[in-house]
């Protein structure tokens, strides 16, 4: 089991940086202390957070300002919004979007449909791949709360070329949301949905435009049954996951999402099996076909072995298929890849099982790549670059980078990460942080 030996340094390291006024390094204090870190046997403390937080705040730093707002709610959100609102002037995109959604659904601040459009517009005209990160933008959800605004007529007047055209320009630049909605002409993102009074959940997706081969359905209706939804995030028992995982979660620390292997991996291991006995059941067969050549072709003992034993290929190649079948099932069933409401979880192995555990702060970013096939039946692998990791089988984790098992569903997956690693955290009153702003957890 390998532990993420570089973290005690390094946030020893930022400490003394944050202590000395670096506010870069105040900004990543401040977030350590607002959620916790198991690996340092941190709990949250939002005091502390605050304090170093306000520290790069008084420096003019519009991270540490963010994260101060989020420290700040819901006890003195005056204070919260002003700082919001100030780290908006100065173009802060996540500001910006928090703002936008905060006016919209009339939290912390009162309902203003026409504020939320103007912090939404700006925002949804800010942020870009180049400016977040191509993966960050690609899976954004909130993209679409402007145009969405444009297509309901949410503190604007109703236009539904322009929202067509956003949505396009953001589809074209890679975001999944408003691409869904523009192929399908549906909303069935429940917390975008949420948004506008939407329950997607109960009733199913919405209606917002026909596309071409749909029929002209009124706007914001209702289909009759519900669409086939892809796995969303929804709280887990622990009970689902293996003792040993069990054992090294903290109490009252909720399952946000398990990833899953695909199931065309079970497929495919089920055919590499058939193919080796295949393969055995050909070989005994040409060699019976075609003795003359392989008498003639072998040194004689060898020959007289396989006449006396004709199965014998058989035999080796299946033995090998169900071994080859044994370890890759066996590492379907050893392996376990959970996201709860403060880290990554990596688990794996049979009798000598490694752990990597890390808090959604030391992840820089994570990526996915898909095979054609894997983007038509939505499977991949997911990188995902940390300082912290190191793993005793993957070469490439000695620099930062972990690639995971194939998994089904990884935009899903990288969709939390993303959520969690770049908004700032307040304690909701029930024990465990949550995001400041987004409605609570998918």
């Amino acid at each position: 089991m390998s532990t993420d030996v570089q973290t005690k340094d390094t946030f020893n390291d930022l400490m003394r940086q944050a202590d000395k006024g670096d506010p870069g390094a105040c900004a990543k204090v401040g977030h350590i202390y607002a959620v916790g870190d198991h690996s340092l046997e941190l709990e949250p403390n939002r005091a502390l957070a605050a304090q170093y937080y306000d520290k790069g705040a008084q420096a003019g730093d519009l991270h540490c300002m963010y994260g101060l707002a989020g420290t700040c709610l819901p006890e003195n959100p005056d204070k919260a919004i002003a700082l919001l609102e100030t780290c908006a002037k100065g173009k802060y995109i996540w500001s910006l979007a928090t703002l936008g959604d905060l006016y919209l659904r009339g939290r912390h601040v009162p309902h203003d449909a026409n504020k939320a459009f103007q912090y939404l517009q700006e925002y949804t005209s800010l942020c870009r791949p180049d400016k977040v990160g191509q993966n960050t933008f690609r899976v954004r959800w909130d993209l679409v709360l402007y145009p969405l605004c444009l297509l309901l007529g949410v503190g604007c007047e109703k236009d539904e070329k322009k929202a067509r055209d956003v949505l396009t320009e953001l589809t074209n630049l890679g975001n999944l949301s408003a691409g869904d909605i523009l192929h399908t002409g549906k909303l069935s993102d429940w917390m975008a949905a949420k948004r506008f009074n939407f329950d997607t959940k109960a009733h199913g997706p919405v209606t917002l435009f026909s596309v071409a081969g749909q029929d002209q359905t009124q706007v914001s209706t209702f289909t009759s049954k519900p669409r086939v939804h892809k796995p969303q995030y929804e709280v887990l028992h622990k009970e689902h996951l293996s003792k040993f995982l069990q054992r090294s979660l903290i109490p009252d620390e909720p399952i946000l999402m398990r990833a899953q292997f695909p199931r065309i991996y079970t497929v495919d291991t089920y055919l590499r099996l058939f193919f080796y006995l295949g393969l055995g059941r050909w070989i005994e067969h040409m060699m019976a076909l075609h003795a003359d050549a392989v008498s003639a072709a072998l040194p004689s003992q060898a020959y007289a072995w396989l006449a006396q034993y004709p199965q014998l290929p058989v035999y080796i190649l299946g033995l090998y298929g169900v071994f080859h079948f044994l370890g890759r099932m066996i590492k379907k069933w050893t392996t376990e890849i959970v996201l709860t409401d403060r880290r990554f979880i990596y688990k794996h192995g049979l009798f000598s099982i490694e752990m990597i555990q890390m808090n959604f702060w030391q992840i820089e970013h994570s990526d996915v790549t898909q095979s054609m096939l894997g983007n038509m039946l939505d499977y991949g692998l997911v990188h995902i670059q940390s300082y912290a990791v190191q793993t005793q089988e993957d070469p490439s984790a000695a620099k930062g980078l972990l690639t995971l098992p194939l998994i089904a569903h990884p935009f899903l997956f990288t969709r939390l990460i993303e959520d969690n690693r770049q908004l700032p955290y307040k304690n909701n009153g029930v024990g465990a942080p949550v995001p400041m702003w987004g409605g609570g957890r998918r």
